[in-house]
């Protein structure tokens, strides 16, 4: 058994070292739940459609700069190709 303590509050629970909360419900979007630590600032939001669908999202996560320039790299690479298709023809 878990020795865990799992208090309530009014939007979701604690339960150890998490918290689980509702941040927004509605018909057309769907359940939007948010899980944090009271130790970290790591959150992850957890969205199931009306569908059944699970998204998962970490919004205070810091944006890699290495997989920015890299996606920059590839849209020039598909840019030159483009121009090189038209060229051919």
């Amino acid at each position: 058994m878990s020795s865990f303590k799992l208090t309530e509050h009014e939007y979701g629970f604690h339960w150890g070292p998490a918290t689980v909360s509702r941040l927004i419900s509605d018909d057309r979007y769907g359940v939007l739940l948010e899980i944090s630590s009271n130790k970290y600032k790591d959150k992850l939001e957890v969205r199931v459609t009306p569908a059944g669908f699970i998204r998962f999202c970490q919004p205070n996560k810091e944006k890699d700069h290495d997989s920015e320039k890299s996606k920059k790299k590839t849209a020039k690479k598909s840019k030159a190709e483009r121009s090189k298709n038209k060229r051919k023809v």
